[in-house]
């Protein structure tokens, strides 16, 4: 049984040794490579497990997240221009005044009062080839959390009048989650492409959908951030 536990009402534990609270340890502008319709992104930031979190309408996707050491290194796509990004990671880099919670197994900080806490506000889910929203209490400044927009390949044509010859266009694509105001919504971007012809034989892919293309992202409360 935790010996610290702070409730915001009837099974709703916001504060206890027994996890962390993800903590803000940075704003990041990050700026994408590349001169096409989608473009490359990147950003390496040092911390312990850090997630990051998308404001606005960025059209961009987590790629995959690497660590070496204490430095992680994010890598995506997107197909607009710069966009924010906030940091959260555990909340081992606070001033540690006021209130400071420890696990007492580990001794670890799970909540120090001096920093800003990623505050979870909706969960938007979906298929991202469908698309989808959800709206959220206006007047607040809303990010999503970058993780699970699915992955997902098209493969679109088949046999050319008749037959023998067949052609596919294959796309991948990756569920993206754009914020205007206060509704969030699930669009997707195209990562890459490939055509193939054949002049015999079964059009490869055979036409259809591929993969999992569900989106899941919470929607986390960042104003003032």
């Amino acid at each position: 049984m935790a010996f610290v536990r702070i409730n915001a009402g009837p099974n709703r534990v916001v504060i206890s040794e027994d996890w962390k609270n993800l903590a803000l340890a940075s704003k990041q502008t990050i700026t994408p490579s590349g001169s096409g319709v989608l473009k490359t992104w990147s950003l390496t930031v040092a911390g312990t497990n850090p997630v990051l979190a998308f404001l606005g309408e960025s059209n961009a996707t987590l790629g995959q997240r690497t660590q070496s050491g204490n430095t992680f290194t994010f890598s995506g796509w997107t197909s607009g221009g710069s966009f924010t990004a906030y940091v959260f990671d555990e909340p081992n880099f606070g001033q540690r005044n006021y209130l400071v919670v420890r696990n007492p197994s580990n001794n670890q900080i799970v909540f120090d009062a001096t920093l800003k806490y990623m505050k979870v506000r909706g969960l938007l889910q979906g298929n991202a080839n469908q698309g989808g929203s959800i709206t959220l209490p206006a007047g607040r400044t809303y990010a999503a959390l970058a993780g699970s927009t699915g992955n997902i390949m098209l493969a679109i044509g088949g046999v050319i009048g008749g037959g023998p010859q067949w052609q596919v266009q294959v796309l991948w694509r990756k569920g993206v989650v754009n914020i205007n105001g206060n509704v969030a919504s699930i669009a997707t971007v195209d990562t890459a492409q490939d055509l193939r012809s054949g002049t015999s034989g079964t059009p490869q892919p055979p036409p259809g959908n591929y993969g999992q293309a569900w989106v899941r992202a919470p929607i986390l409360d960042v104003t003032g951030y």
